[in-house]
């Protein structure tokens, strides 16, 4: 469904089923951070993991997202940590910046846990995200990984190919959500390789599209990808493993495209509006967000226009979506994980920086090509019939999908778990988002406009005011006229 994982806003992987002793033991220290302090409270509070140690816990050090989350979702996931931690062992800490921990564990029998933790900014440093995971030992790494992937920049021979194609098919049986449509992919690619259908493939990135058809073919996944870069790429997918130099250009970018807020435009008869290209991270674009949603407060209707919006993250989708809801959290989808058999919940948030948008209609535009987070946004808003869809059918990419580096130029997209929405029990997978008002893109926006103001000139008791509406329906209706013609 998203493009990459980074840090599941209190969503925490676990796996298996083994106790935490009463004390933790470290043979490496937490670092004298405030990232640091708050990661050895956690510890601490996960070595209880009972419901008055866990609320004091999440009083004392969560934001207030983490605040908002019933108190028993956050005792499941302590309880659950608990019982995958015994006996654990700090082995390591990396990027240990004020605001930012990683921690790698080592549990009984041998297997490693990484803990993430990410803090907001000074001077509060709550903890604002948590991310919890199975990490691969050196014996569990690709045994391809430090193979040359290429013979000179942009180009690959036999051996390269054949290193890419193993390493992918090995990614997609370990990781992909569904491991039936896995073993058919490697089956249809060996079979592609028995025709020699790679072997005149000289281009890096060429080949990199083929498999990725070929896969597709299969899957019918639009998420499932095998991308180039020709620059190196980190050692996962974790932005925390980029470079300082990496991370803050990285960021520049985010900040050249204002955290995807394209455009934020008050239209006639008082309707807001705005564009959003990708939902980026909340950290960095929660600002933008409320800065938005108060601008607009006073409209008597919202247009959100989705068209070309390629996806990003789900806190950010959940963040957005809760301005349009109350205050009582909503389950908004569950993603259910392959490994563990797992699930992470998206729940709208009980406190928002800024003016909610309740009691008046929404309207999201989409075309077929927004997708992934920005289907999760209309998807899940129509389920809960809180946002009328005006436009074109969407690209049908629902599936939670993490990006894993497979060597040094190469990457896959590998879907890891499926979306469903507790109210259709089911998802946009393959079969995108259908409008409610099907007319082309380009039409979308006049639609949803007009559609708008008709709805407001019903309710109003202004007579000043309906004329005024009026006139601006048969001005905007003459001129969606044209547009059909």
């Amino acid at each position: 469904m998203f493009k990459k994982i980074i840090i599941i806003f209190i969503a925490i992987f676990f796996v298996g089923a083994i106790n935490l002793a009463a004390q933790t033991k470290t043979d490496t220290k937490l670092p004298d951070t405030p990232a640091g302090k708050r990661a050895d409270a956690m510890l601490k509070a996960i070595a209880q993991a009972d419901e008055a140690t866990v609320r004091k816990f999440i009083e004392e050090n969560g934001s207030k997202g983490m605040r908002s989350l019933p108190i028993q979702k956050h005792l499941e996931v302590f309880q659950g940590m608990k019982y995958d931690l015994e006996g654990m062992v700090i082995t390591d800490v990396n990027n240990p910046e004020p605001d930012y921990i990683e921690i790698t564990m080592t549990v009984r029998g041998g297997g490693l846990k990484q803990l993430d933790i990410q803090l907001t900014a000074a001077p509060d440093y709550l903890i604002d995200g948590i991310g919890f995971s199975s990490k691969k030992t050196s014996a569990e790494q690709s045994p391809f990984s430090n193979k040359p992937d290429v013979v000179s920049p942009g180009v690959v021979n036999a051996e390269n190919r054949a290193m890419i194609i193993e390493s992918t098919l090995l990614q997609f049986n370990d990781l992909y959500v569904f491991p039936e449509v896995a073993k058919e992919m490697e089956k249809a690619v060996r079979q592609r390789m028995q025709r020699k259908e790679y072997d005149n493939i000289t281009s890096a990135e060429a080949f990199a599209k083929k498999l990725t058809a070929d896969l597709q073919a299969v899957s019918r996944d639009k998420h499932v990808e095998v991308r180039y870069s020709d620059k190196p790429l980190p050692s996962s997918g974790n932005q925390q493993d980029l470079t300082p130099a990496q991370r803050d250009a990285l960021q520049l970018k985010w900040k050249r495209s204002n955290h995807g807020f394209a455009k934020v435009e008050h239209l006639s008869g008082n309707i807001g509006y705005f564009k959003l290209r990708s939902f980026h991270f909340v950290k960095y674009g929660a600002e933008k967000v409320a800065a938005t949603m108060n601008l607009l407060a006073d409209t008597d209707a919202l247009i959100i226009d989705l068209r070309d919006n390629t996806g990003g993250t789900p806190e950010m989708v959940a963040l957005i979506a809760s301005y349009m809801m109350g205050p009582e959290p909503v389950l908004f989808d569950t993603v259910h994980l392959r490994r563990g058999n797992n699930t992470i919940e998206s729940w709208t948030l009980k406190d928002v920086p800024g003016k909610r948008y309740t009691g008046k209609n929404v309207y999201i535009l989409t075309n077929k090509s927004t997708s992934s987070a920005g289907e999760a946004f209309a998807y899940n808003l129509k389920a809960l019939k809180r946002a009328t869809i005006v436009g074109e059918t969407t690209g049908g990419l629902a599936n939670l999908s993490d990006w894993v580096p497979i060597s040094q130029h190469f990457e896959l997209s590998v879907p890891i778990g499926n979306t469903i929405n507790p109210i259709t029990k089911t998802s946009w997978e393959g079969v995108g988002v259908k409008p409610d008002v099907d007319v082309p893109a380009e039409m979308a926006l006049k639609t949803a406009h007009v559609a708008a103001l008709k709805q407001i000139l019903e309710k109003t008791a202004d007579e000043s005011y309906k004329a005024d509406l009026k006139k601006i329906i048969e001005t905007a209706e003459k001129e969606l006229k044209e547009m059909k013609n």
